[in-house]
């Protein structure tokens, strides 16, 4: 987990910790999965295989900003979330507010309708955690491309 909480430096945030390990525990497809703020910096993460956990959620963050400038350009709105497909996995992205977004990396031939619901509910209890359990959802700042 991400040494910040670990250590205590993040009062205040240790329960998404909590809420980490309990979503990586009910998808077993999760390798890695980390949370990570708009400049992509991770918040808190289970990162396992020897993944960077700051080139994980960097890559997080910008492969949303792409699939939501890309999405809006054509129309569609802003994405949900973003499924990337490799030979060795799957990578799923689940944005929220503020620029926070759920990154996970998944096993070869993940069951993706069970991470996704996992990612989803995690999305909603870190919103809980970070801005107050109700929180609307708030814009993040790839929501901008469309003005």
């Amino acid at each position: 987990m991400a040494e910040t909480l670990a250590k205590g430096n993040r009062p205040g945030l240790a329960g998404l910790e909590d809420h980490v390990r309990q979503a990586v525990r009910d998808c077993p497809d999760i390798v890695s999965l980390a949370v990570s703020d708009a400049t992509g910096l991770p918040i808190v993460d289970a990162t396992t295989g020897g993944a960077d956990v700051m080139t994980f959620t960097a890559m997080a963050t910008l492969s949303l900003r792409a699939a939501t400038t890309a999405s809006l350009s054509v129309g569609l709105g802003v994405p949900e979330y973003v499924h990337l497909h490799t030979a060795t996995g799957e990578f799923l992205l689940v944005r929220m507010g503020e620029g926070v977004c759920v990154a996970a990396r998944l096993a070869p031939g993940a069951g993706m309708g069970r991470a996704l619901d996992v990612l989803r509910r995690l999305a909603a209890q870190i919103t809980g955690v970070l801005y107050g359990e109700g929180a609307p959802a708030r814009a993040g700042p790839w929501t901008l491309a469309s003005s």
